[in-house]
């Protein structure tokens, strides 16, 4: 009797036993659940409330049957009802609310519940408000609505007097209501107020609260109502202790049993089927089952024979509960079978089909489950009950809900409808939650949250403690579902209170074993071991150890995670004990693998195999695959560890084979990736390229982003192993859009690390940086130290290699910072040799030096020696660069010593290469030649070829600079061959091949060069072949330009030269603009200048020049090409038509400047200028005289602005500077003799006298008289001087000496230009026959050269002219007028040639303002003779020109030089096409001046009027074509074309 009595305590106590999400062997709930009883024939079994709804029955919840067997059910509750004498044995569904005990809340509040879910920003732009959206929820229904501020204003000042404990609200603002931290804090406040508002009794039937909730009255009285519907099941326990009536459970029996005789034997057969079978119900109860079954066969034989059907009925069905409880589902599903057959009535066939659904459930039949809960709902909706309807649609739904999702939220969605009808909040709620978990099932969160916390409010408002409990349990795993941690955090707190007040302790620690799970989750391991501990000591008291055991192990692993897997493993130990103990090999087998898992963490590795082989063997002896992989993957991780990797390679192939066995794609996906790993660090490269692709193949099938990017990332890693790193960056490239698109930062920094070392490799070291730069900005953000140094040590060893020598300074100043930041002293030095080398390459030498001791210092104090060495090895090359050579020399000797007693060769060998390059650039090349021969000899016992060839390049540029070229070219085609070799053997596989290969053929290009072999012309197109193959093009565009040098020095005779040259210089310019380098550029522009100054096109020299000379404004580098271009058009003026082009001021201020800056880098030391500063300054002198010597050789023309006094100012000045000693002889001679020219001029012969024979001098002393320019120079000076004096006879005899010198070196150009002025002296004392004889040899030496000076020929060709006159020989005078226009037509004829071959060289190059300006230089040159073809030139430059101008952006007022170019140009091409129509008589030449018109109107500043343009625009030189154009408009649109006209246009400008 006691023991019954205490049963049925315990079963109306109530109770839970919800499961954290992360416990995997946590009990489900093996109690008795209640839920109804049988109906109809069961009547006297259920009682109902004055609302006609089921009474809920008692709480069976901790009761947990034990049978014969000692097995139970967690498929099913039960309930144990007495009515009418009969007790029931009823099964339930083992998650059913319908036994859920309540407690009452009295009047405490209105069961109405208020939240405001968000805030929003409404209304007008211009009075924006904050809406706060409230929503209310009562016992069955959730309702919505937005309220302003102002309006809870209102609802106060309607209620405060009638509620005065209300708090007060929260004052106006007016300035900041919108600040997002002012809306907050008001909504809290205002939530504060509502809570206290509904908790006022009766306020929420006030109407103004109502009105401002949107509730209706009976929405308030329902909920109200819904309160006093608590379940109570004191009524059935009140019962069977009135009928055990104080006796023990044993006298009860005997006394059930004596009556059921007496009954028998009085013929009371139904009295004696009620007697045995409420025995059998306290049997099964006192855990004697077989005692149980047997008075309930007795009791069913009994019925039979007196035919009590529905007696028979109740026994069977009690039979049926008993074997669902011990497990024995088919037995039970035979009672329930035959019972359903006995039974006629639909209220008792409902119940029996109900039972059958949950015992065919239970068996894993879930379609029969299906077709019984359907045919149970069918019968209740027959018999009109709601109750059981409702009833049938939540076990329907539960069955559903696996695969019939839709189905199952019908059937639940129906049954939340019935229960509502029937005001049963508890079945309400239980309707509620079943859809949450339903939609949690298959990933619909918020919904399942939405339902969730609806199935709380009401499990709250019915005071339902289990309900509140299971409903926060679920909020709780949804919230973990959802990564939001710490409201899981909060759910679960809420759960753990809610079993603490039902003294759960089986609730009480599934809630901190998932308190427990969550912290471990948030990384907070110390936390999480905490609740783990709390929640081990609840098992304890439980005696569960199968709980225990999960909670040591979860304990475990927090403590790993705290970082001391050693002390873990007592609890992995405790674990596999416990789990043994309580009979659970799987337990027990995955105690086993965590077990190994800590001493691997540990680093016990033999013990974490010994382990996890043990685990192995266990899981293959239960044939479980699962537990098989995951061993075979942990061992394979411990093998990798031990540095086994063919090991590892293989168990991850046993394990790949029983991942296919299992159909598991991703693992098997995942183990294909790891085994291309692991063969990737045994190298076998190939083999993991092909598991790296089918594992590419098999994420791709699975849509799995972050699989496929990882495998991309592996291969590249394979293809960078197989020297292939093209292939690497197209992997990489494919890995990177799916990281940038997966928004996972870290796996995108690693991807652009990866990319910038494939980039690296290929020697694009533009694109690495680029990645390099990327990677470190994510490693900013995201805070990780360790991979921002790596990412900017390799940012800036690339950007070191780019020549950005400032922003690798800064790269390794921030480097430097972080890793002292670390405290690693090691990593500091290394740090700080990289930071002098940078500093060292922008000549920041004393920054460097101050680096580099603090390296030594470091490397010192760390004993280590290499690093020692190799910072006195850039300590002496830096000293030796700050000229202090003897400081310089012993670091580097200090340095060898040390490399020599490491035994280090290559560090010996590179020690002995920076002593050469130190001797040889400081005036010792011997020296120098002699340790780069040392070096060599001592790098080939190291047999490095990959050093040796840079070793022998360095020779071979020694052996240049000496002028010992014949040598130079051995060394550098010896480091062409082992170079070459070493990249066949793969020695510089990594860096993408040997990328030296150009500098070594450049070298060796200039040195066959020197030679005068025209080898050099292919070794240059290899080394731009190269260049262009490492994607090179500012050295590619060098390389074509150093061609172009060798084939005009080397093959001046070629007729095709000209044509060649040029197409090969705009090319080399193309190059220099794509590689963004304006240095570059400049060079190349220089270059072009040059070359169209030898061939005489003055126009196009001029343009080069002053395009190099803008580029290099403002630049700090690029000083020498600026100081050139200036030079240059110093040069264009003393050209043949040179002072057309650049102006004699022009051409001063160019010179000046050049001189200027040249002079005060040689008076602050800078040696290496001073031969520049000399020539600028004899350039500058020739200015000043105007030394042009198409206007004759030794007779000149005085202009005003001659200034000869200026011109011997500047060259003795730079005669008398400390420079002029180091100049080379050829510049001094030109020096002197311009100033003997000077001299001359300013008629001090006397002076002039000395400074020529100071001349000759060091021309004797420098073995350079014969020279054929000096000589010319010389002579010419020297006979200028006689002339100047008066002394023509003595200048006749120089003359005569110099026409025979040049005779006799066979210099026809210094003969030509002798005989000239043999012409002019002649003439000028009246030898007429000696005149003419000159002007003859004169002309003869010029028609034996290829290339002469063409204003010299026209010059002897005027003076043969003028001497037949002199003499009266009017034929001889026209035949030499004639052979000057042939040779003028000739000229003519040769310039559009070439002209020609500079359009072809243009269109090649893509230079289209060129090509315009040459197409209307071509027609200029056609105007006269061939009008049609001028006219389709000039139609060509047209459109050209007009598409420029359509592809840039023409601001009125602002604009480029090419754009006023453009506009020019097109201008004068109209006016001139308008000029030559109008003079062939052809229509539409005033349609051309008035489109050039709108062209110059493009122009600010003037009117239409074309006269007021020229007098506005005449004084700017940039605007000259501009003015030409609008006179040329101005002559073509007047009435008169004759001189006169034209004259006074002229006279404009």
């Amino acid at each position: 009797m006691d023991g019954v009595i205490e049963t049925l305590k315990r079963w109306s106590s109530g109770g839970s036993s919800d499961v954290g999400e992360d416990n995997n062997n946590s009990v489900t709930e093996k109690g008795i659940h209640a839920d109804h009883a049988f109906s109809t024939a069961l009547d006297n079994s259920q009682t109902r409330n004055s609302s006609g709804s089921i009474s809920p029955l008692p709480d069976m919840s901790q009761l947990a049957i034990a049978h014969n067997s000692s097995v139970t059910s967690s498929d099913f509750g039960c309930k144990v009802v007495m009515q009418g004498g009969w007790l029931f044995l009823v099964i339930l569904r083992g998650d059913s609310w319908a036994g859920h005990a309540v407690e009452s809340k009295g009047e405490a509040s209105s069961g109405v519940r208020c939240v405001i879910r968000k805030t929003d920003k409404k209304g007008p732009y211009s009075a924006p408000y904050t809406a706060y959206f409230l929503h209310t929820q009562t016992a069955f229904a959730i309702k919505g609505a937005s309220r302003r501020f102002s309006e809870f204003r209102e609802l106060d000042s309607k209620i405060r007097n009638k509620y005065a404990s209300l708090p007060p609200l929260p004052e106006a603002s007016y300035f900041n209501k919108l600040d997002p931290i002012v809306v907050e804090t008001r909504k809290k406040s205002l939530q504060n107020y509502i809570d206290c508002l509904l908790e006022i009794p009766g306020a929420a039937l006030d109407v103004d609260v109502q009105n401002f909730l949107e509730l209706k009255e009976s929405d308030v009285k329902a909920s109200d109502s819904s309160r006093g519907n608590g379940n109570s099941f004191s009524n059935s326990a009140e019962a069977v202790k009135e009928i055990l009536s104080g006796n023990s459970v044993v006298e009860i029996q005997e006394k059930w049993l004596r009556e059921a005789e007496e009954a028998q034997k009085a013929g009371r057969s139904k009295d004696s089927v009620r007697l045995f079978n409420n025995c059998a119900v306290v049997c099964a109860e006192s855990e004697r089952s077989s005692e149980a079954i047997r008075l309930w066969n007795l009791a069913s034989q009994l019925a039979a024979r007196s035919q009590l059907q529905m007696e028979n009925v109740v026994v069977l069905c009690n039979q049926g509960s008993l074997h669902c409880l011990m497990d024995c589902v088919s037995i039970a599903r035979d009672a329930f079978s035959q019972a359903l057959k006995c039974s006629s009535s639909t209220h008792v066939q409902c119940e029996i089909l109900r039972c059958l659904s949950l015992a065919a459930a239970a068996s894993g039949d879930t379609v029969e489950a299906v077709n019984y809960a359907e045919k149970g709902l069918s019968h209740a909706k027959d018999a009109g009950d709601d109750a059981r309807i409702a009833e049938a649609c939540v076990t329907l739904g539960a069955l559903r809900a696996s695969s019939e999702v839709r189905l199952a939220v019908d059937s639940l969605e129906e049954a939340l409808v019935l229960r509502r009808k029937l005001r049963d909040p508890v079945g309400m709620a239980e309707a509620l939650h079943r859809m949450g978990v339903t939609f949690a099932d298959i990933g619909y969160d918020n919904r399942a949250a939405d339902y969730v916390e609806q199935a709380l409010v009401l499990a709250e408002d019915a005071c339902d403690i289990r309900g509140q409990a299971l409903c926060l349990s679920s909020l709780g795993s949804v919230s973990k579902l959802q990564r939001d941690y710490h409201v899981a955090v909060e759910h679960y707190e809420r759960c753990l209170a809610c079993h603490a007040r039902l003294n759960n302790l089986d609730g009480q620690a599934s809630s901190l074993e998932a308190l427990g799970s969550l912290y471990y989750a948030l990384g907070d391991h110390r936390a999480a071991v905490s609740k783990y501990d709390l929640a081990l000591g609840f098992r304890e008291k439980l005696e569960d150890l199968a709980g225990q055991a999960e909670c040591h192990k979860h304990i475990g692993a927090s403590i790993v995670r705290l970082g001391d897997p050693s002390a873990a493993v007592k609890h992995f130990r405790k674990c596999l004990e416990l789990a043994t103990r309580s009979g659970d090999d799987a337990a027990a087998v995955d105690a086993l693998v965590s077990l190994g898992l800590a001493h691997f963490r540990a680093g016990h590795n033999s013990e974490a195999v010994r382990v996890l082989e043990r685990s192995l063997a266990a899981f293959e002896a239960r044939s479980d695959l699962l537990g098989c992989s995951v061993c075979l993957d942990h061992l394979a991780n411990v093998h990798h560890r031990l540095g086994d990797s063919a090991t590892a390679a293989a168990l991850l192939e046993k394990s790949l084979s029983v991942k296919r066995r299992r159909g598991d794609e991703k693992g098997a996906a995942t183990t294909l990736l790891r085994i291309g790993e692991e063969r990737l660090g045994l190298a076998r490269a190939r083999e993991a390229l092909e598991s790296l692709t089918q594992a590419l193949a098999a994420f791709e099938r699975l849509d799995d982003d972050n699989g496929v990017a990882t495998c991309y990332e592996r291969l590249g890693d394979a293809y960078i192993r197989m020297g292939l790193p093209s292939d690497a960056v197209v992997m990489y490239r494919k890995a990177l859009p799916i990281r940038v698109e997966s928004w996972d930062k870290p796996a995108e920094g690693r991807c652009l690390d990866a990319l910038g070392l494939a980039h690296y490799s290929l020697g694009q070291l533009k694109d690495a940086s680029s990645c390099y730069q990327s990677a470190t900005s994510i490693w900013s953000a995201e805070e990780d130290k360790q991979a921002l140094m790596e990412s900017l040590e390799a940012l800036g060893g690339v950007l070191f290699q780019l020549g950005d020598h400032q922003r690798a300074v800064q790269v390794y100043t921030k480097h430097l910072q972080l890793v002292r930041e670390t405290a690693d002293g090691h990593a500091d030095a290394e740090v700080l040799v990289r930071l002098g080398l940078s500093h060292s390459a922008i000549g920041h030498n004393d920054k460097a030096l101050r680096a580099l001791s603090g390296a030594l210092a470091a490397f010192s104090a760390a004993n280590d020696m290499n690093g020692k060495a190799l910072c006195l090895q850039h300590i002496g090359s830096v000293r030796g660069r700050m000229g202090n050579v003897v400081v310089g020399v012993a670091a580097l000797e200090q340095s060898l010593r040390l490399r020599k007693e490491q035994d280090d060769v290559s560090g010996q060998a590179d020690c002995l290469l920076e002593l050469g390059l130190l001797h040889t650039s400081n005036g010792d090349p011997s020296q120098g030649l002699n340790f780069l021969e040392e070096a060599r000899a001592t790098l080939s016992r190291a047999n490095d070829r990959a050093s040796m060839s840079a070793i022998l390049l360095h020779i071979g540029q020694a052996l240049r600079a000496v002028g010992r070229h014949e040598e130079a070219v051995a060394r550098l085609q010896q480091a062409l061959v082992v170079g070459e070799s070493a990249e066949d053997s793969g020695a510089f596989s990594f860096y993408g091949g040997w990328k030296s290969k150009a500098a070594c053929l450049h070298e060796l290009g200039l040195a066959q060069r020197a030679c005068g072999t025209l080898k050099c012309l292919e070794t240059f197109e290899r080394e731009a072949a190269e260049r262009a193959k490492q994607g090179d093009a500012e050295n590619e565009s060098a390389a074509l330009v150093a061609s172009v040098d060798a084939r005009e020095e080397l093959c001046a005779d070629d007729a095709s030269l000209l044509h060649r040259s040029e197409t090969a210089m705009f090319r080399a310019l193309k190059l220099a603009k794509d590689s963004g380098n304006p240095l570059a550029e400049a060079a190349v522009l220089l270059r072009l200048g040059q070359t169209s100054l030898r061939s005489g096109d003055v126009s196009s020299a001029a343009s080069n020049f002053r395009r190099c000379q803008s580029l290099l404004q403002g630049l700090e580098n690029g000083q020498d090409e600026l100081l050139s271009a200036l030079c240059g058009l110093g040069m264009v003026f003393l050209m043949p038509g040179g002072d057309a082009m650049v102006g004699h001021s022009e051409a001063l201020e160019a010179c000046q400047r050049a001189f200027n800056t040249m002079w005060d880098a040689c008076e602050s030391g800078q040696k290496s200028l001073s031969a520049m500063c000399v020539d600028t300054c004899t350039l500058l002198g020739q200015v000043l005289m105007l030394d042009n010597r198409a206007e004759g050789v030794l007779l000149r023309e005085e202009k005003e602005y001659c200034n000869p006094q200026l011109a011997l100012d500047y060259l003795q000045r730079i005669q008398l500077a400390p420079c002029w000693k180091d100049v080379p002889e050829r510049s001094r001679i030109k020096a002197m003799f311009c100033t003997a020219d000077s001299l001359t001029r300013m008629k001090q012969f006397d002076q002039a006298y000395s400074m020529i024979k100071s001349a000759y001098a060091v021309m004797e002393s420098a073995n350079l008289g014969s020279n054929a320019e000096l000589a010319s120079t010389a002579r010419l000076s020297q006979a200028r001087c006689e002339f100047e004096q008066g002394n023509p006879d003595r200048a006749i005899q120089i003359l005569n000496a110099f026409r025979a010198t040049m005779q006799t070196v066979r210099s026809l150009l210094g003969e030509a230009y002798a005989c000239c002025a043999l012409c002019e002296v002649y003439l000028f004392i009246g030898k007429l026959e000696s005149a003419v004889l000159s002007c003859e040899s004169g002309i003869s030496a010029c028609e034996q050269m290829s290339i002469f000076p063409s204003g010299l020929l026209k010059r002897l060709y005027i003076l043969q002219q003028a001497a037949h006159i002199r003499r009266g020989d009017a034929f001889r005078a026209a035949a030499a007028m004639e052979q000057l226009k042939q040779f003028s037509a000739l000229s003519s004829s040769a310039s559009s040639a070439g002209l020609q071959n500079r359009i072809l060289a243009a269109e090649e190059s893509g230079n289209n303002l060129e090509l315009a300006r040459l197409r209307h230089a071509s027609a200029s040159a056609q105007k006269l003779q061939n009008p049609n073809g001028a006219l389709f030139e000039l139609n060509t430059s047209i459109s050209i020109f007009r598409k420029l101008l359509q592809e840039s952006t023409v601001s009125q007022g602002i604009m480029s030089q090419n754009q006023v170019q453009c506009i020019s140009g097109l201008a004068l091409s109209l006016s001139h096409q308008s000029l030559i129509r109008r003079q062939s008589n052809q229509e539409g030449f005033l349609d051309d001046c008035k489109a050039a018109r709108s062209i110059l109107k493009m122009f600010p500043g003037h009117g239409d009027d074309m006269k007021e343009f020229v007098e506005h625009y005449q004084s700017k030189p940039e605007m000259a074509q501009s003015v030409e154009a609008a006179l040329v408009i101005l002559f073509v649109e007047s009435d008169d074309q004759g001189f006169d006209v034209l004259e006074s246009l002229l006279s404009l400008a």
